[in-house]
């Protein structure tokens, strides 16, 4: 199994900050001997349209999406869950970060994430991980 960390870009340059929940994410993830492949969109400086492409070049390569985001990236979360669902729709999105401290049922019914995680996701991830294998 192989997972694609994304974080959401920001909706300006202003804002960069090292992607600590993913890296937690990250460090969880080789620990339990799961393959993973950071993006982050911020520090490449990705767009969504960039990340569409990249997307389809390489679908197959990762089982899982799992997007960290923040509530002022909704947006653009929206259009990389579409992203991924419109190229590889059996492919499990899972979104966290404080983007779920919104209100769930909204989240699951305009993103579409299978799995939203609420909270610090290290050892959620790999029990997610482990269902879905």
């Amino acid at each position: 199994m192989k997972v694609l960390l994304v974080v959401s870009p920001f909706f300006n340059d202003i804002y960069k900050f090292f992607p600590l929940g993913i890296a937690y994410i990250a460090s969880a993830l080789k620990h339990a001997n799961i393959a993973y492949e950071i993006c982050d969109m911020n520090s490449t400086g990705m767009t969504v349209e960039d990340f569409d492409n990249f997307w389809r070049e390489r679908k197959g390569e990762s089982d899982v999406v799992a997007i960290s985001s923040m509530i002022n990236n909704y947006y653009r979360t929206k259009q990389i869950v579409h992203s991924v669902r419109s190229n590889s729709p059996e492919t499990p999105v899972i979104v966290g970060g404080k983007i779920v401290n919104v209100d769930k049922t909204i989240l699951f019914e305009d993103l579409k994430p299978d799995i939203l995680v609420i909270g610090d996701g290290e050892e959620t991830i790999i029990n997610v991980l482990n269902r879905i294998n």
